[in-house]
């Protein structure tokens, strides 16, 4: 991102490469074609997957607006959600699974707000970044919310909500320019957001993770004087000084019961091997590089279980082609 301690916009291009495949076999590890495809009947439109979609979605759209920095860090933050999600209990090999789907399903959407208006002009800018685009920025997270699922809109409400030193919630302030761009969407009288204990908790690893990974690979000025990347003691210091007075606390059936401080969080990210790790930009290089202890023969059989899939549903989407094709 940056000249020297970052990456070029053609680095970036071909991260973003490895990284979308990266979520898409995450997609495939969670389930998401068997638990949401919708079967090819009585000519209606295949609509498999709607999960992954999602997922491939907010990428998608991040790299079609030339932000190719910030869809990277969309997909290292959604595979690193992968991997708390088994190490909380909520993965999905889990009685819980449904949970662990949202959370990676909301930090692959959470800076998609970054491609309206005047925000995409900032979004990536290295230096000179003023406190006018400080605040204009802010509003990324209310055009975020503009995803279908009301729970992953909750989530990625407060994923700004909790850090120390610059918490905003969703709409700070409420500016004219967002009215603008979500009235083409929807009304905004029933734009609201249901807040509940897991959504609040799931917000909470989202910020984390988000500030981490923002931390680790953005080398600018917009926090301080110097373009470098922090050492990874001045990375701790970051994530300690702004979440480790967090609680995260949930006691109720849609999750394992959690109680624990930031702090204990933080330590436990750097025990685990999501924090602190060698290659910050392309920590998951490797196919099914999310999984935990995963080996040789449980990587080969998801990539040809990704592969059966995906030439199944080639042909169901054929047949559909072809049977639009007959009725005009």
């Amino acid at each position: 991102m940056a000249e020297e301690a970052g990456l070029s916009k053609e680095q970036e291009e071909h991260l973003s490469d490895c990284l979308t495949l990266r979520v898409y076999e995450a997609g495939v590890y969670l389930g998401l074609p068997e638990r949401y495809e919708i079967e090819y009947e009585h000519g209606r439109p295949n609509k498999f997957c709607e999960e992954l979609n999602l997922l491939q979605q907010g990428l998608n759209f991040l790299r079609d607006s030339g932000l190719f920095a910030t869809a990277n860090h969309s997909a290292r933050v959604a595979l690193d959600c992968v991997v708390l999600s088994d190490i909380l209990g909520i993965g999905p090999s889990s009685d819980y699974a449904i949970t662990g789907t949202l959370l990676v399903s909301a930090a692959a959407e959470h800076d998609s707000g970054k491609m309206v208006g005047e925000i995409s002009k900032i979004a990536e800018k290295q230096s000179n970044f003023t406190e006018k685009d400080r605040e204009k920025m802010k509003v990324h997270v209310g055009a975020s919310m503009l995803c279908m699922d009301e729970e992953v809109r909750a989530v990625i409400a407060d994923h700004h909500r909790w850090q120390k030193t610059k918490s905003y919630t969703p709409f700070p302030p409420l500016r004219n320019e967002l009215y603008k761009f979500l009235d083409k969407f929807i009304d905004r009288k029933g734009y609201y957001i249901v807040r509940t204990a897991k959504t609040q908790a799931l917000s909470k690893f989202l910020a984390l993770l988000d500030c981490h990974d923002a931390a680790a690979t953005r080398s600018n000025t917009r926090n301080s004087a110097v373009r470098e990347l922090p050492s990874p003691e001045k990375l701790m210091q970051i994530l300690l000084r702004e979440y480790g007075n967090l609680r995260i606390n949930y006691s109720g059936s849609e999750m394992p019961k959690m109680n624990f401080s930031g702090q204990q969080l933080i330590f436990m990210l750097y025990e685990t091997g999501i924090f602190g790790r060698e290659s910050p930009f392309n920590p998951y290089s490797k196919p099914y590089s999310f999984i935990r202890g995963r080996n040789e023969d449980e990587t080969l059989m998801l990539m040809q279980k990704a592969q059966t899939r995906q030439k199944e549903l080639d042909i169901k989407l054929q047949k559909y082609l072809e049977l639009r094709r007959n009725s005009a």
